[in-house]
């Protein structure tokens, strides 16, 4: 039993020395595995090869696997100081209040662009209620701009 857990310690010390020889690719691994843990039960789920309800809302959290990957490998590759380090920079604002509307308010703008050429194309008026809206994802409402 003890030489089994020393061949574990072992293979976790080997992968986390590649990981942080190799962090970009460890990175875009990791996000890639997290994201098709997350996504797998909807597909399979969709595809009826398993007979589960599975909330298809499970599928909003795949927007933060970027950023949870991130930091799990900071945490592997800089430790504690690299986290800090991290997180600092992520609530360290250096931009202007113009650009955080900008962000903000653009895809409402791209809305209003597109609401005006298809009423210029003959095509009528859109109907506002669709803003936001997705035809595979449950409607947020004005919580999907918030999103």
């Amino acid at each position: 039993m003890q030489w089994v857990r020393k061949q574990r310690l072992r293979r976790l010390r080997a992968m986390k020395a590649w990981v942080r020889k190799h962090p970009i690719v460890g990175y875009v691994v990791l996000a890639y595995a997290i994201t098709w843990l997350i996504a797998s039960p909807l597909v399979f789920s969709a595809q009826n090869f398993v007979k589960l309800s599975v909330p298809f809302t499970l599928h909003y959290l795949t927007a933060y696997v970027p950023l949870a990957a991130a930091i799990i490998m900071t945490a592997i590759t800089e430790g504690m100081s690299g986290l800090r380090e991290l997180l600092d920079r992520m609530l360290r604002w250096r931009v202007g209040l113009v650009w955080v509307l900008i962000s903000a308010f653009s895809l409402i703008a791209l809305f209003a662009v597109v609401f005006v050429a298809v009423y210029i194309a003959g095509g009528g008026l859109l109907d506002m209620r669709l803003l936001g809206a997705v035809n595979y994802l449950p409607n947020l409402g004005f919580g999907a701009w918030a999103f």
